[in-house]
């Protein structure tokens, strides 16, 4: 029986994406999550007992190196602030302490975007507005205290995003999205729902499940001060190969799928090491009976007749060793994949490090500059909400973000900073050439730049 499609029908492209982020979301998550889906990320084996596959998944050991590797990229543009340019008015500078009204500034909330960017391939920062019931004058807009605020969806709420060009730009016309909210339930108790708000160009909706397969819209509105110009009030960061108007391939895809592989290569160590650790003791042509009391340890002495023998069954060492150097090959190419070049596998050549490093910090400085540029438009989208006198003060101002991107003087900055002393030196550049290298690459800073250059003067 075909199902009659509604508000929560996923579009083409949310279906297409689902199966990556529901990879990349259980690794994140951690080891809880991959022990519960344990029957997909570490299979059970044949004629294996519950008790047995049981105890083997818990004792599998976790390593979160795709955790790790998404922090460490993440982390990268945030090593400087994000800032605002200087001629940024007040009311703005007020709004970026506090852009979400929970209390987290623009560098923050930033770094939340990012990361979700970067896990999922895209995220949608959404500019919106506490609903404003009886506001008619600037007065009661004051009296209220109502603000603007940004919201985070990541891509795994995106049920869908329909687009078009409004005015030389591709605009978000129709989005809906998928929100969990808390309620009280009787005195105590808390439950969560599952509602979609619906977007369309100065209008939303809620709805909820009233009934298995029916939803219905339990509030609406329109929206506020929205500007006529652009669609939705929702701004798209995206860090993935293009999927389609909206969707990306995540671009740590590749790495949730060799974490899982990491995962069960550390099953394998850890059984065979446990194994090996105990191993089986076996009788040879030793005549016991049931009343035999067999004594395992150092200060005991194992007899047996003429004929008979004891030993260990065992693991051999060399099929331990292959297993451990197979988890080393895993995590290397971990390390590989996750653009970072400080993790190399050993034995990279110094020219092998700096090309990998120059293609990690690539794509991560591409990231960089659309955040900058999504961070700009959002804020240019949050000034039509402002209070009256705020959007007067902030006037024609435009948007300017300072995300920092230039990577690639930090990659080996101390060789080429001894290139570029020694090419001042020879003629080869001018000082002052030389001192803005040497303070773009941060070694130097720019009060001893000046100092320098007074006394070359």
């Amino acid at each position: 029986m075909m199902l009659t499609a509604n508000v929560s029908t996923p579009s083409a492209e949310a279906s297409a994406l689902a199966p990556m982020l529901e990879i990349i979301d259980d690794v994140r998550a951690g080891l809880p999550r991959m022990r519960q889906r344990s029957s997909i990320y570490l299979p059970r084996y044949q004629n294996e007992s519950a008790d047995d596959y049981k105890r083997r998944v818990n004792l599998a050991p976790w390593r979160s190196e795709f955790v790790d590797a998404l922090r460490t990229l993440t982390a990268k543009p945030f090593s400087k602030p994000v800032t605002l340019g200087p001629d940024a008015p007040e009311p703005i500078i007020r709004f970026t302490d506090d852009v979400d009204g929970r209390g987290n500034c623009l560098h923050v909330f930033a770094r939340r975007f990012f990361e979700s960017a970067i896990a999922d391939g895209c995220a949608l920062l959404l500019v919106d507005y506490p609903k404003a019931e009886g506001i008619r004058t600037v007065a009661d807009e004051k009296a209220a205290g109502l603000k603007p605020f940004w919201a985070l969806y990541p891509a795994s709420s995106i049920i869908s995003l329909r687009t078009a060009r409004i005015g030389g730009r591709i605009e978000i016309i129709d989005a809906r999205l998928c929100e969990v909210v808390n309620e009280p339930d009787g005195e105590w108790g808390e439950k969560s729902i599952t509602q979609i708000r619906r977007l369309t160009p100065g209008a939303w909706q809620v709805w909820r499940e009233s009934k298995p397969g029916e939803w219905q819209i339990i509030d609406a509105g329109e929206t506020s001060n929205a500007a006529p110009q652009v669609g939705v009030n929702a701004v798209l960061l995206r860090t993935g190969e293009p999927l389609g108007d909206w969707s990306c391939r995540p671009p740590l895809l590749d790495l949730s799928y060799v974490q899982v592989e990491l995962w069960k290569s550390l099953s394998n160590l850890a059984e065979v090491l446990e194994y090996s650790a105990s191993p089986m003791l076996v009788a040879r042509n030793v005549q016991l009976d049931s009343s035999t009391e067999i004594k395992i340890g150092p200060r005991f002495c194992l007899q047996c007749g003429e004929g008979g023998d004891w030993k260990y069954v065992q693991p051999e060492a060399d099929n331990i060793r292959e297993i451990r150097e197979h988890a080393k090959d895993v995590i290397a190419d971990m390390q590989r994949l996750s653009m970072q070049p400080a993790l190399v596998r050993p034995g990279a050549t110094a020219t092998e490090v700096g090309l990998q490093a120059a293609k990690a910090h690539s794509a991560l400085e591409a990231w960089a500059l659309g955040l900058r540029d999504a961070l700009q438009t959002a804020l240019q989208r949050t000034i039509p909400f402002m209070l009256h006198d705020d959007r007067r003060a902030v006037g024609a101002w435009t948007p300017v973000v300072d995300v920092h991107h230039d990577f690639g003087s930090e990659i080996g900055r101390n060789e080429e900073a001894r290139i570029i002393v020694d090419s001042a030196k020879i003629g080869l550049v001018s000082k002052q050439i030389a001192r803005a290298e040497l303070i773009r690459r941060g070694l130097l800073a720019t009060s001893a730049a000046e100092e320098t250059a007074a006394g070359a003067a």
